[in-house]
């Protein structure tokens, strides 16, 4: 319902809260001591992860489409799990 300066206001507001990288490629996923250690490039470049409770961790909104919990308390979705590179989707597969 907005317009001009108004909608970019409230659309920076929305992206600081929800601020949702999209994960592109897992370089690297361990186990741990019950944590599980992520290596990813996102959408916002490389980063790492560490999720408790991997399997309650990825919320699986559709049968694509994937939210990954951290245990900061951030985001990361994967919009199409299939469209991962080969590599990626074999790491991640054993969670799915």
């Amino acid at each position: 319902d907005f317009d001009g300066k108004g909608r970019d206001i409230v659309e920076k507001a929305l992206n600081r809260k929800y601020f949702c990288p999209e994960i592109k490629r897992i370089r690297k996923l361990q186990e741990q001591f019950g944590y599980s250690l992520w290596e990813v490039d996102t959408s916002v470049g490389a980063m790492e992860l560490v999720l408790k409770d991997t399997f309650g961790s990825i919320i699986r909104i559709s049968d694509t489409y994937l939210i990954i919990n951290d245990i900061s308390g951030n985001r990361y979705v994967i919009p199409d799990v299939s469209a991962l590179d080969r590599k990626s989707y074999r790491k991640i597969e054993l969670y799915l």
